[in-house]
């Protein structure tokens, strides 16, 4: 979100944690090692382009919706998805014809297209393809460089549509270095993995 906000890019980010929101609201960014964090968000929150808030309340303005939460193994081995699940639950609430879901937490291969997109779909009572877009774009960074890697790997995109290739490619334009597209969600569920 912070490197989202330094390049320009209006950004909500969410949290269901009080504590976390108002370390982030206050400028601090403790609970993650990477140099130059505090800065940028420090300057986001400054400029407006940057704003941490609860995850509770009515629909933003936002076009956008990037889902970023933690898959943890559990005791079967397995992704545990209840986070993902309750934020999908969350987006498909809120999202309106045009916008456009993008998936960026590690998943097994097919979560996006078995998963995700019925939990939008039941929610929203919109069609994926048809009446918003979405996209899987993994985010594939080490904690410690992070910041480097948005600007240098190429963001992998893999959607739903031509169309939705297309609207992920402009959104991720100019933020990091280069895109590499692939064929579906799946093939770019598999390069995260």
């Amino acid at each position: 979100a912070a490197h989202l906000s330094s390049h320009n890019r209006n950004v909500i980010g969410l949290e269901v944690d009080e504590d976390v929101v108002k370390e982030l609201q206050s400028g601090i960014s403790s609970r993650v090692s990477e140099p130059g964090m505090t800065c940028l968000l420090e300057e986001g929150l400054a400029r407006g382009t940057l704003v941490v808030k609860k995850a509770t309340g009515p629909r933003s303005q936002s076009r956008f919706h990037i889902i970023t939460v933690g898959t943890p193994v559990n005791e079967s081995g397995g992704a545990d998805l209840t986070a993902l699940e309750k934020s999908a639950k969350a987006v498909g609430e809120v999202i309106i014809e045009g916008d456009h879901v993008m998936l960026r937490s590690t998943v097994t291969v097919g979560t996006t297209r078995g998963f995700v997109i019925p939990l939008l779909e039941n929610y929203s009572g919109l069609k994926a393809g048809k009446d918003f877009f979405i996209s899987f774009t993994p985010e594939r960074t080490a904690e410690g460089v992070a910041l480097r890697e948005l600007q240098n790997l190429p963001q992998v995109i893999g959607s739903i549509s031509r169309e939705g290739t297309l609207d992920a490619v402009d959104f991720w334009s100019g933020v990091c270095g280069s895109v590499a597209l692939a064929d579906s969600l799946e093939e770019a569920e598999m390069v995260k993995l």
